[in-house]
């Protein structure tokens, strides 16, 4: 119980167990991957269409955000939201003391509903957008890495048709020096190269 509704065992948290329990439970046997950690979860309605709505449980891991259900309305039903791919989270009032969350993820904008606006929905938010920004920040890093390893992986092809022109005798000692000196240059690095 504390896993997906907090440490705080007050009656409307024993109340939500209780009434998503079997979801819980499809969760963790069916859709959890084993190297996955659950950080927290609410419950919600998910908008799916506007003749659609499906109640169920907005569950963010250490890998995505899952929206199950399972036997509440609708029977099952699970749908995954990688992190890499929301690009905002907005909120809109939803009646007494409730929340609409709005997700724009991708091209599209999902709407989750009927969901309690207390210290576990503001704790919810707190993760999901620390792991939509450190997704963010993988991604970067990867990509700076990946240019920079193509950058180098060019830099070395360019420096060994140089130095088989030379072996070729296509250009002299001198034109093969300036050349590699061109190269180097070119990438902010200035070494040897025999």
């Amino acid at each position: 119980m504390e896993k997906y509704f907090g440490k705080s065992a007050g009656f409307f948290n024993r109340v939500g167990f209780s009434l998503y329990k079997s979801t819980i439970i499809h969760f963790e046997k069916y859709i959890k991957s084993s190297d996955e950690e659950v950080l927290i979860a609410i419950p919600a309605e998910y908008d799916k269409t506007k003749k659609r709505e499906l109640k169920g449980m907005l569950i963010s891991t250490s890998h995505r955000l899952i929206f199950v259900t399972n036997g509440i309305g609708h029977g099952e039903f699970t749908e995954a939201f990688d992190y890499r791919k929301m690009n905002g989270i907005s909120l809109a009032p939803d009646g007494f003391a409730q929340k609409e969350l709005l997700i724009d993820y991708g091209r599209t904008r999902k709407i989750f509903d009927d969901i309690a606006n207390d210290d576990q929905f503001k704790q919810f938010l707190k993760v999901v957008r620390s792991k939509m920004n450190e997704s963010k920040r993988v991604t970067g890093i990867s990509k700076d890495k990946n240019k920079a390893a193509a950058h180098s992986v060019d830099k070395y092809e360019k420096l060994a048709q140089i130095a088989k022109l030379r072996d070729q005798g296509v250009l002299t000692e001198e034109e093969f020096e300036i050349e590699k000196q061109k190269i180097l240059n070119s990438w902010g690095e200035n070494f040897e190269v025999y």
